[in-house]
């Protein structure tokens, strides 16, 4: 495989016909999220199937904390045998940055903190802000019909929305009985009761 699409979560891996970050990298999912090397067998599987590898695309990136980033830079050191960032493979990541900050873990661009397993990381690369390259897009697709809410939706990602913005917002509130009418629709949910 010269070319792997992965993605943190099943769904989202799914919709980019990829593998989940923890199967593309055989990383453990623990709350710990520390690096531990492979064992020889696993590692001789993983330089066979990666050693065309040239380029890794990661979708939603904002759930890719920096210590599972870090893991990941690891982990292709070693299956590639090179101590180069990400074991000298071109990494492209899309996602936006605005979402909800990964669990158990720091945000990607944030330096790792110290902590177990983590005694050194003050001294750690901040491997984000050293390797990496910020292309914004700027087109809005979504929400490119109805440019007022849009408006509203950017203020709103920011920490910038006015009064009058949420009262727009609170327009679209629906009960659950409206909400069965509206199964195609996106839908936002302050917390989980089903």
């Amino acid at each position: 495989r010269r070319i792997i699409i992965c993605a943190f979560t099943g769904k989202a891996a799914h919709n980019v016909h990829g593998n989940t970050i923890h199967n593309a990298f055989h990383i453990m999912p623990n709350q710990q999220l520390t690096f531990k090397n492979l064992s020889a067998e696993k590692l001789n599987t993983y330089q066979v199937k990666y050693r065309n590898l040239k380029v890794i695309m990661i979708d939603e990136i904002s759930m890719v904390g920096n210590k599972l980033f870090n893991i990941i830079n690891l982990r292709l050191q070693e299956i590639m045998r090179n101590r180069k960032p990400f074991g000298g493979v071109h990494i492209l990541v899309i996602g936006d940055l605005f979402q909800i900050k990964p669990m158990f873990n720091g945000w990607i661009f944030e330096d790792i903190a110290a902590g177990p397993g983590y005694e050194y990381a003050p001294l750690a690369q901040n491997l984000w802000r050293d390797l990496f390259l910020i292309f914004e897009l700027t087109e809005i697709m979504r929400q490119k019909d109805d440019k007022r809410f849009a408006s509203v939706l950017n203020r709103l990602r920011e920490g910038k929305h006015t009064d009058a913005d949420l009262q727009l917002l609170e327009t679209r509130i629906v009960t659950t009985q409206e909400l069965k009418k509206l199964q195609k629709l996106p839908h936002l949910f302050a917390q989980n009761n089903f």
